[in-house]
């Protein structure tokens, strides 16, 4: 994909080979997230040109940026606030605060794994509510 002056090149992890229409398409939203200051981006395209799957992979690779910018910036806080503290001080803070934050992912996975166990227990219970309803009808 050719990187324009205005945008880098941006790997947007579209699972088949863009179209140049779609790369245009995940350019201008994640430009407009990226500008961050209220704006509303309206696209168009024609009917079948891919625009929801370019719409989530960009706004997927625009989410996985901005939450690693927050991270690496929480860091680098965390170090300014200990200057003029020894090198060992500053390491184990953000060791800490490294293990804080891995301790949250983990947190948050667990939610979420329960949430897809509930979600594959109800389709299981929907389609053997279909059998029955099949095999009696």
């Amino acid at each position: 994909m050719p990187a324009d002056d205005d945008n880098p090149e941006i790997d947007f992890h579209h699972p088949y080979e863009p179209y140049s229409v779609q790369l245009d398409f995940m350019r201008t939203v994640y430009d407009v997230l990226e500008k961050d200051n209220n704006q509303v981006g309206i696209l168009e395209s024609p009917t079948g040109t891919g625009k929801s799957l370019s719409l989530i992979c960009a706004t997927l690779t625009w989410l996985r940026a901005h939450k690693r910018g927050r991270y690496e910036a929480s860091f680098d806080a965390t170090a300014r606030g200990m200057e003029g503290e020894p090198a060992w001080m500053v390491e184990a803070a953000l060791r800490r605060k490294r293990e804080e934050l891995r301790a949250a992912w983990e947190e948050k996975e667990k939610v979420l794994e329960g949430v897809r166990r509930r979600e594959r227990e109800a389709e299981v219970r929907q389609r053997a509510k279909r059998a029955r309803v099949t095999a009696g009808g």
